[in-house]
């Protein structure tokens, strides 16, 4: 296989599933295969690619959709966690879910964030996963808006979310679940909710009524303003053209929310991104590594820019503990 990527701004949706008793697929499907290592041999989250990482096997596969696109993935493992590593070339690091203060206003900038998204079957039965992969859950009803929802109340779907922009700077990726009852979460129709957090995580950055952030930070501002950094905007405060602010403030979440350990780097036109979570976290609405020695099959679907809509999808693949 060909490690060549030719990537534009993207996210990153990977669905995992354990289904219990098949293993009819494990000579048809390519497989990300999962490398045994001790505790103290395991990679530090940074986004930088320690020497442990010559120890995976990598595997390269295929997107397509609205684009074609190509990813490497390699994963590791101890008794406690699971490690993953993806690379994909991309020429422009994305981090513009901002406002810019222009012409005595704040306007969003058009663009939005690079993404990775991995979404596991909880329970193991979904119907034509293994065939179906992402497709099953995502857009099969509506092309034109996703719903994020499973098909019955039995089905649940642990879904992590790596961003760029809303994540990465406080070092985590947003643990998430689907499930089938739809409602509407910020105007869209949507299955998906966000795990329980005891604290932090993102906060919308506006206030509709006065038409302009509700915090902003110290200068010109920046792609990224952290809870702690946020000084709340005033009527007498005075904007500076050309000022900068994020449409979210951050904190790393406390609980559920915050299980997955995450950190990416963007250099010489290429992401390389880095994910840590327990094998075994306790909670319901997350995935389960049980047993290894069973096979855990995934689909990946890439987006562009992070626009939830415009997406490349891969066939069935499947992870297995080595």
């Amino acid at each position: 296989m060909r490690i060549n990527f030719m990537w534009k701004t993207l996210t990153i949706l990977v669905v995992f599933g354990f289904i219990p008793g098949v293993m009819t697929f494990a000579k048809e499907i390519p497989a990300l295969q999962a490398v045994k290592i001790v505790e103290k041999e395991a990679p530090t989250i940074d986004g930088k690619i320690d020497s442990i990482w010559q120890k995976g096997t990598s595997l390269v596969f295929e997107a397509s959709g609205d684009e074609e696109y190509e990813v490497s993935g390699k994963a590791l493992y101890t008794d406690e966690s699971v490690y993953f590593l993806f690379e994909w070339n991309d020429d422009d690091e994305t981090l513009s879910r901002i406002y810019t203060f222009q012409g005595g206003k704040w306007e969003a900038h058009e663009d939005n964030e690079d993404m990775i998204n991995l979404a596991w079957d909880i329970h193991g039965n979904i119907d034509k996963y293994p065939t179906e992969g992402c497709r099953r859950i995502c857009h099969e009803d509506n092309d034109e808006y996703s719903s994020m929802n499973t098909k019955k109340a039995s089905e649940k779907v642990d879904l992590w979310q790596w961003q760029s922009q809303r994540t990465n700077p406080t070092g985590y990726g947003s643990d998430q679940y689907m499930r089938n009852e739809i409602k509407s979460i910020h105007g869209i129709m949507t299955g998906r909710r966000d795990d329980q957090k005891k604290s932090g995580g993102v906060t919308v950055n506006w206030d509709e009524a006065k038409k302009r952030p509700l915090y902003v930070g110290k200068g010109k501002g920046g792609p990224f303003l952290m809870k702690g950094d946020a000084q709340k905007v005033t009527d007498s405060m005075k904007f500076t053209e050309g000022m900068v602010v994020p449409t979210e403030v951050l904190e790393r979440p406390m609980g559920s929310l915050g299980d997955i350990q995450a950190k990416g780097v963007w250099a010489d036109g290429k992401w390389t991104v880095e994910l840590k979570r327990a094998l075994k976290t306790g909670q319901g609405d997350d995935i389960q590594f049980t047993d290894l020695k069973k096979a855990y099959f995934f689909g990946v679907a890439v987006h562009n820019n992070a626009f939830e809509y415009e997406h490349a999808t891969a066939d069935i693949l499947q992870l297995q503990f080595k």
